[in-house]
């Protein structure tokens, strides 16, 4: 209501009192008023929207300056690993074929060189075609099958492949190493489809490491890009208990898996947009709204760091949304190799806190008081109870870097990035042979 047109009317509670005349506003003065309050609102949202239109130019500018500062950082650096990299619209990145990398900065470790072979693998060459009377393995996996952190002579699977290839002689023996880093497990399945089958080989191994190929499977993770190189362009979720792709921003929990509800469709439809077309809002808001959201659901919950990895007994609702799909994408790999004629089996790679517990604590030293509740298996048992239950034969690494690890002149990992020294991968090599003999892998050469 206008306050003006009723300023003299009765009030309630004045009795029998004889009402005055009302008065009334002359014709037209309400719908000027109304018209009035129109324009204000009009001239409110225009200069909104132009001072949206300003932070989002801002935003562009700023992360563009950003972007093309980062590219020029990792294109004169020749030592990045970065340059082996290029962006692709199906796997989101991919190793740049014939890209070379010298690498000159591992502590006490003499430059080596890294090559992306045609193919885009970081490997030597092999043909397409499948050798005739010969053995090919294919190891799918992210930065510990890629292996840049040693020289390439110093992998495990490399080492192996040429062991078996001296005993073998003329007959080839071939290790195909198709390992990209960042990759999760729903690239696995999806670089399977793309590239590794046309390979036809007799063996198909996942290797999983489980510090972070399970967090990988979300987008909440902060896993999704390599900001001004490439980001991640799907993942894939269960929808009525089919495992399907999506795109990144499409992506929804599997429906009854997790307590954390997905939101509302319009909501979800409004974020896609926004997220699609606003660069300050992908940028600035969804990045807060999803470190809000990681308290909230307690990925940073539990009563010690990384407690959906390593606290017992606690259980992360954001890895409750993914393990389905975790579970689901092995299953479809092995189910995809066998019908290829292949067989299908896993290596079980742990995070470096596994074996070495009392760097976590040396990293955390504030989680001390709660050592009872630290528990380095906590992942791997989760996905051995899938392995089982599924009949998937599978290696566990760990048994053996956590019995090398006391004696070791030399660290099995490097703390400063997680992966494998060159005396990391000396005892992977020696569990892999011994885990090859056992599946019947190896014996043909000897």
């Amino acid at each position: 209501m206008d306050r003006n047109e009723f300023d003299d009317l009765p009030l309630p509670g004045s009795g029998d009192r004889e009402p005055e005349p009302a008065t009334f506003a002359p014709p037209g003065r309400g719908g000027s008023k109304r018209r009035g309050c129109l324009l204000r609102i009009a001239v409110m949202a225009v200069g909104l929207l132009f001072a949206c239109g300003l932070v989002e130019a801002g935003s562009r500018m700023l992360l563009a300056k950003q972007i093309r500062a980062f590219q020029g950082t990792v294109a004169q650096d020749p030592g990045n690993l970065y340059n082996l990299f290029r962006p692709d619209e199906t796997m989101g990145w991919v190793h740049s074929p014939g890209a070379s990398v010298t690498v000159t900065d591992v502590a006490g470790h003499d430059p080596y060189t890294v090559t992306i072979n045609s193919q885009g693998l970081p490997d030597r060459e092999y043909a397409i075609d499948h050798p005739a009377q010969g053995f090919r393995v294919l190891v799918l996996g992210d930065s510990f099958v890629e292996g840049v952190q040693v020289a390439p002579q110093e992998r495990a699977f490399t080492m192996l492949e040429n062991r078996y290839q001296a005993r073998w002689g003329d007959i080839p023996y071939e290790i195909i190493e198709m390992g990209t880093a960042r990759y999760s497990p729903g690239q696995y399945y999806r670089a399977y489809q793309e590239q590794g089958r046309a390979y036809h080989p007799d063996v198909v191994i996942a290797m999983i490491f489980l510090g972070n190929d399970v967090a990988e499977l979300s987008p909440h993770t902060g896993h999704n890009e390599i900001t001004g190189l490439a980001g991640r362009t799907f993942e894939y979720t269960l929808e009525d208990g089919q495992l399907v792709s999506v795109p990144l921003n499409q992506w929804h929990p599997p429906s009854g898996s997790s307590r954390v509800n997905a939101s509302a469709p319009l909501l979800r439809g409004l974020d896609i947009w926004l997220g699609e077309n606003s660069t300050f809002y992908k940028v600035v808001v969804r990045r807060e709204m999803e470190t809000q959201s990681r308290h909230q659901i307690g990925l940073e919950g539990g009563s010690i760091p990384q407690a959906a990895l390593f606290e017992a007994n606690y259980a992360d609702p954001l890895y409750t949304q993914v393990w389905p799909v975790f579970d689901a994408l092995i299953v479809a790999l092995r189910d995809a190799a066998q019908q290829d004629g292949a067989q299908f089996a896993v290596v079980i790679a742990p995070d470096m806190y596994a074996v070495y517990p009392d760097w976590y604590f040396e990293q955390y030293p504030w989680a001390a008081d709660q050592r009872a509740l630290f528990d380095g298996m906590k992942t791997e048992r989760r996905v051995t109870a899938l392995l089982d239950a599924q009949g998937i034969p599978y290696v566990s690494l760990t048994p053996f870097l956590q019995a090398a690890a006391p004696t070791s002149e030399a660290p099995l990992y490097y703390r400063a990035n997680d992966h494998w020294t060159a005396a990391g991968h000396a005892v992977v090599i020696e569990a892999l042979d011994g885990w090859f003999n056992q599946m019947g892998w190896a014996a043909a050469g000897q």
